[in-house]
C-alpha cells in the first residue's frame, strides 16, 4: 500500500517539477515554487524503487531545478552588491552636500527626493547590517539637509513675492510708455524695462503669469 502511494506520488511530483521547468514564469517564482517542493522531493527520492521511471524523471527535474536555484542565487548576489554600491554612492553624495557651506534649493530638493526614494524602495542588500548602516547615513544626511532646504524654500518664496511687487511697477512703467511722444525714448525705455524684468522674472506662479501677460500686452501695444 505504501509502495503504491509512493509510486503515484513520484509520478505526480515528477510531472509537476517538469511542468515547473517548462513554465515561462520568472526565475524568482520558479525557484520559490521549487523550494516549497524540495522536502517532498527529498522524501520521495528515498522511495525510488517504487517507481523507477518516475524516480529517474524526478532526479533529472531536481538536478535542473537546483541549477536554476544556483543561477538565481548568483544573480541575486550580484544584484544585492550592485544595490549596495549604488546606495553607498548616494550616501557619499548627500553627505558631501550636507557638509557643504552652501547649497542650492534645486540640489537640496533633489537630494531629499533621492533619499526618500532610497528609503522607501527597500531594495535587496547583502545583509541586514548593510541596510542599517545605509539607512542611518541617509537619515543623518536628511536631518541636516532638510532644515537647510526649508530655509531656502522660505527665502525663495519671499523673493518671489518681492519680485512680484517689482513686476507690477514695471507693468505700470511699460503701460505709461504709450503716452511717450518720442519713439526713440520709448524704445530705449522699453529695452531697459525688459532687462529689469529678466532680473525679477521669478514670482508666485499664478500671479507671475498674470503680471507677465500684462507686461507683454503693454510692450506689444
Amino acid at each position: 500500500m505504501l509502495a503504491e502511494a509512493a509510486s503515484a506520488r513520484l509520478e505526480t511530483l515528477a510531472t509537476e517539477l517538469e511542468q515547473l521547468l517548462a513554465s515561462e514564469q520568472p526565475l524568482e517564482e520558479v525557484v520559490a515554487r521549487w523550494r516549497g517542493l524540495r522536502r517532498d522531493a527529498d522524501v520521495l527520492r528515498e522511495h525510488a524503487s517504487a517507481n523507477v521511471l518516475a524516480a529517474e524523471r524526478l532526479e533529472r527535474a531536481v538536478g535542473a531545478l537546483e541549477e536554476k536555484e544556483q543561477q538565481y542565487q548568483q544573480l541575486r548576489t550580484r544584484q544585492e552588491q550592485d544595490n549596495l554600491r549604488r546606495l553607498q554612492q548616494l550616501a557619499r553624495q548627500v553627505e558631501a552636500l550636507a557638509a557643504a557651506e552652501s547649497i542650492t534649493l534645486r540640489a537640496g530638493d533633489r537630494a531629499l527626493r533621492d533619499i526618500r526614494t532610497a528609503l522607501e524602495q527597500r531594495v535587496a542588500l547583502p545583509s541586514k547590517k548593510d541596510r542599517q548602516e545605509i539607512h542611518a547615513r541617509l537619515e543623518q544626511a536628511r536631518a541636516v539637509i532638510g532644515p537647510r532646504v526649508q530655509e531656502l524654500r522660505d527665502a525663495d518664496e519671499w523673493q518671489r513675492w518681492a519680485n512680484l511687487q517689482v513686476q507690477e511697477e514695471l507693468c505700470r512703467e511699460m503701460e505709461a510708455l504709450k503716452t511717450e511722444p518720442n519713439p526713440d525714448t520709448a524704445s530705449r525705455r522699453m529695452r531697459e524695462l525688459q532687462a529689469r524684468w529678466k532680473q525679477v522674472a521669478l514670482a508666485p506662479r499664478t500671479q507671475g503669469e498674470a503680471t507677465w501677460r500684462r507686461f507683454k500686452a503693454a510692450q506689444e501695444e
